[in-house]
């Protein structure tokens, strides 16, 4: 059922509330919450800021939601869907504050809910009167902070981070500086083997065929906890050293059990198939699938000394997007997850992203630099380091922005070192190591490692955590402003006589 009275901010004040233009926030102290939440007040009371935003809100999740059914139907139920009567639900101007702070603070759901319901100077941005005893339930937390698709914090992304530039001094025809940098954000997975995701499977396998076989009476799985206990044993046998068994007879054991364990899932999948539950199979299907893989790739490898190749590998069941990626990083061999590349401003805002599913650097240097430029069009200097060039990036950039700075692998030609020794080249160059700044900000952020999964919810977090870090730079500005302000003020003061 689709909610309804859902508004982008409480119109009616209750008694004791305080106007967020009201709110005093410390600005000297070091902790993220209230640079957020002076970043926050800042969006709040720049009234054209807050329009494009809600506009932007209005637009693509309260009228979004109800266009989801025609003629204002639900399709669930086929009930007549009314925006104005029902139960109210949350204020998407606390949707978007929840979203920020818990990204900004790299907390969890549950530190969230008590913040929101201990933190006195939250609970005001959130407009809850001090009076009041709202109570906020971290499910409840979990559902509205979903709401924002990537797509949508992109373009609110893009609004807080041209404030942000005029807030740093910058104003509309100046030329913006820009630099462009990728890391792998990890996935919340474990290191793979093929034994492990191959019992992990095997797990699952039963587990989805125990609740198929219930609901649909079919027999066949009544010892479905003495199959998960075998699997698990051949799983440790393969961890641990035994004296008793050689590596090869333990392989062969679980190798065994899996096949039983198959064989009774194609069984039941054939028996599903029968009934006419062809649709609620394919979960059952797809655990099939992944286990009879995993169980080649181990034989392959542990009995046959096969070197399985790296396009059959896969790194995790659930996110299948995960990726190896092995930058030669001192410390740090092989990473599990996906990069991103950034392109930040020499004011310190993020305002560009791309995750990258599948392609490597060097593929996305043209497409990332058009983007950039296409809704930055004040960029002229964009610097990159050696993953992202080639001999046809390099020509190609510079019919993109006036001083693309792409340095040459490899050996100089006569006319690379001349462009690389051009003042702005070089410039720009040393500009550009303050990029591991703002990719260390945005690890803290909730970029270090994203635990939600689904490819989707993978990318609202991505936004999310540049948007939260952006409305924090403007934060930190505007402190850093007062307490300027503050010094220059103590300094007028007559001495005392």
């Amino acid at each position: 059922m689709m909610e309804a009275m859902r508004e982008i901010l409480e119109a009616q004040q209750t008694l004791g509330q305080v106007p967020i233009e009201d709110i005093e926030i410390d600005s000297s102290s070091r902790d993220e919450m209230p640079a957020v939440l002076r970043g926050l007040k800042f969006i709040f009371c720049n009234q054209g800021l807050r329009s494009q935003i809600f506009a932007l809100i209005d637009e693509q999740v309260l009228k979004s939601s109800v266009g989801k059914a025609p003629s204002g139907i639900d399709s669930e139920s086929g009930k007549t869907i009314d925006p104005h009567h029902g139960r109210p639900g949350m204020s998407l101007w606390m949707a978007l504050v929840f979203a920020l702070v818990k990204q900004a603070l790299n907390c969890d759901f549950d530190r969230l809910c008590d913040e929101a319901n201990q933190h006195k100077t939250l609970r005001i941005m959130l407009g809850v009167s001090p009076m009041s005893n709202r109570q906020f339930h971290y499910r409840t937390l979990a559902r509205n902070v979903k709401l924002f698709s990537a797509e949508l914090l992109e373009k609110i992304n893009r609004l807080v981070a041209e404030a942000g530039h005029r807030l740093a001094g910058w104003q509309p025809g100046d030329p913006l500086k820009a630099r462009c940098d990728t890391w792998v954000v990890e996935t919340n997975v474990e290191y793979p083997t093929d034994y492990r995701l191959l019992w992990f499977a095997l797990v699952q396998l039963v587990k989805t065929a125990v609740g198929l076989s219930h609901k649909y009476h079919v027999v066949g799985w009544r010892k479905a906890g003495y199959w998960q206990k075998r699997a698990h044993r051949g799983y440790r046998g393969l961890r641990r050293e035994y004296r008793k068994q050689s590596r090869t007879e333990r392989v062969r054991a679980f190798a065994w059990v899996a096949r039983k364990i198959l064989k009774r899932g194609r069984k039941l999948v054939a028996s599903l198939e029968a009934k006419g539950a062809a649709a609620e199979v394919e979960s059952l299907r797809k655990w099939v699938r992944h286990a009879a893989r995993q169980l080649d790739q181990m034989e392959r490898r542990l009995l046959q000394g096969e070197k399985i190749p790296h396009g059959e590998k896969v790194y995790s069941l659930v996110e299948e997007y995960t990726r190896w990626v092995s930058k030669g990083k001192a410390g740090t061999p092989v990473e599990l997850g996906v990069p991103v590349a950034i392109v930040e401003s020499r004011e310190q805002f993020v305002m560009e992203c791309k995750i990258l599913w599948t392609e490597e650097d060097v593929e996305v240097t043209g497409e990332l630099l058009k983007k950039a430029k296409r809704h930055w069009p004040e960029m002229k200097v964009c610097s990159f380091d050696k993953g992202f060039s080639s001999v046809q990036n390099i020509k190609n950039a510079a019919g993109v922005i006036e001083t693309p700075v792409l340095p040459k692998r490899g050996k100089l030609s006569k006319a690379d070192r001349e462009r690389e020794d051009g003042e702005a080249f070089r410039e720009a160059r040393k500009q550009h190591p303050g990029i591991e700044s703002a990719i260390n900000r945005l690890e803290h952020h909730g970029l270090d490692r994203v635990r939600e999964k689904g490819k989707e919810v993978f990318e609202q977090v991505v936004w999310r955590a540049i948007l939260a870090a952006n409305v924090h730079r403007i934060g930190k500005l505007l402190n850093a402003q007062e307490q300027e302000q503050r010094k220059r003020q103590a300094k007028r003061r007559p001495k005392a006589a």
